[in-house]
């Protein structure tokens, strides 16, 4: 699925590049695991990559990015009301690995922000989602993350459209 020196995102830390491949044992099973270092913070870690669930994806597309922004403005969710359970719900999605799953809750928490005052944790994993979204969407076309940040959070607000005139595809 991947090889050494294959740019992955990870849901919580961002984009990282496949340094090695290695076998261990844990528990009594054999496992191959690939060694991802990311960017931020020299942090390394280890991905059983025998597991179903590993929480690691190659990038998107450049093709794919009109289309993720776009299903930004599609229709909210409706979020759970206490906070605590709309956290984790959309923590859920977060740690999916679907980019499409992450642009709602970039939607849905923004959408919430304009009507609601929203935790420290939701604006946190906001702003954290909006970032690595902007990094990823910035890595693949080499262009400016600041520009990606807005762009995101102006689809969500309504102020930008994808789907007529003026299209992200300006952009890129």
């Amino acid at each position: 699925m991947f090889a050494v020196g294959s740019k992955v995102v990870h849901p919580l830390h961002g984009i990282g590049t496949v340094e090695t491949f290695e076998h261990g044992v844990i528990l009594g099973q054999t496992c191959d695991f690939a060694c991802i270092t990311f960017q931020e913070g020299g942090l390394h870690v280890k991905v059983n990559i025998n597991s179903k669930s590993f929480n690691v994806r190659p990038l998107v597309e450049k093709s794919e990015i009109d289309k993720i922004l776009a299903h930004m403005e599609t229709e909210t969710e409706t979020l759970p009301p206490r906070s605590s359970d709309r956290y984790n719900f959309n923590m859920r999605k977060v740690k999916s690995c679907d980019i499409y799953q992450l642009a709602e809750v970039i939607r849905d928490l923004t959408a919430l922000s304009k009507s609601h005052k929203i935790t420290p944790k939701e604006q946190q994993m906001l702003k954290q989602a909006r970032k690595n979204m902007a990094l990823e969407f910035s890595y693949i076309t080499d262009q400016d993350e600041e520009t990606f940040e807005s762009e995101i959070d102006e689809i969500c607000r309504g102020e930008k459209k994808i789907r007529g005139e003026g299209c992200a595809g300006e952009l890129r």
